[in-house]
């Protein structure tokens, strides 16, 4: 169902999230995603001074590098443009993820590694997004070599058993597990 209609309005600010994932030759993964944030107007930034509209205020792009595990190989990222110079000095702290592995507890990891003054709030919320990203890019790759191998039933029984309880779809007590795989559903004894 669509959002309802909106009241007349005007637009001040947009973010755009772009975040794409590559099967790499190597059989590496890399999940590159790109912030900007743009005004529909002029504005002002402390250091950089007069920014006409449409100029991206920012501009930060994230590149992780995973194995199929989904564990960090490498990671790079780079802000081309930022209200204030300091804005990309947090960039090469984030190779600490290396070694890392997306997986649960991902954002409570980022926000505890690189929260407030030892991180950039926008690479943070890029690595969620990466992160989310990479599960659909890896994942879905995968499952469509599992069905062209063992069958469409065995390869989402693997995905069913994998995902679940990870959110409210793949709920263990929820109506799609409990059709097509009841062996799978909570026991409420």
């Amino acid at each position: 169902m669509p959002l309802s209609e909106h009241v007349a309005r005007k637009k001040i600010h947009r973010r755009n999230i772009d975040s794409q994932g590559f099967l790499r030759e190597d059989g590496l993964w890399d999940i590159e995603t790109r912030l900007v944030d743009t005004k529909s107007e002029h504005s002002l930034a402390l250091e950089r001074g007069e920014i006409e509209a449409g100029v991206p205020l920012h501009d930060i792009s994230l590149r992780l590098t995973i194995d199929s595990r989904l564990l960090i190989k490498n990671i790079e990222a780079s802000t081309d443009l930022a209200p204030l110079n300091a804005c990309s000095d947090p960039n090469p702290w984030y190779k600490k993820l290396i070694g890392e592995k997306i997986e649960a507890g991902w954002r409570g990891k980022v926000k505890t590694m690189f929260a407030g003054v030892t991180g950039c709030t926008h690479l943070n919320d890029m690595l969620i997004i990466a992160a989310a990203t990479a599960f659909q890019t890896v994942y879905t790759w995968h499952l469509q070599q599992n069905i062209n191998e063992s069958g469409k039933e065995k390869a989402f029984r693997h995905v069913a058993v994998t995902m679940l309880n990870s959110c409210h779809g793949f709920s263990e007590k929820g109506e799609m597990i409990s059709s097509h795989w009841p062996d799978l559903t909570a026991n409420d004894k």
